[in-house]
C-alpha cells in the first residue's frame, strides 16, 4: 500500500518513491543528458547536410534525418 508519495513495504519501512529516485538520478547526471542531447543534435545536423550533399532535396533529407540511424 502506498501511503502519500512514500511506498510502505509489508515490513513497515518507508522508502522514497521510484519517481522521486527517478528523479534525483535524472539531476544528478543533468550535464551528462545535456551532453548526449547535444551531441544527437549535432549527430542529426551532419545526417542532414550529409543527405544534401549526396543530391536529396532539404525536405528529403529533413524526412531522412527524422530516422535514427
Amino acid at each position: 500500500m502506498s501511503k502519500g508519495n512514500t511506498l510502505i513495504p509489508i515490513n513497515g519501512k518507508a522508502r522514497p518513491s521510484l519517481s522521486q529516485e527517478s528523479f534525483r538520478e535524472v539531476k544528478k547526471n543533468f550535464d551528462m543528458h545535456r551532453e548526449f542531447i547535444t551531441m544527437m543534435a549535432q549527430l542529426t545536423r551532419a545526417k542532414l547536410d550529409a543527405l544534401e550533399k549526396e543530391g536529396f532535396s532539404h525536405e528529403e533529407a529533413l524526412e531522412l534525418s527524422k530516422v535514427l540511424f
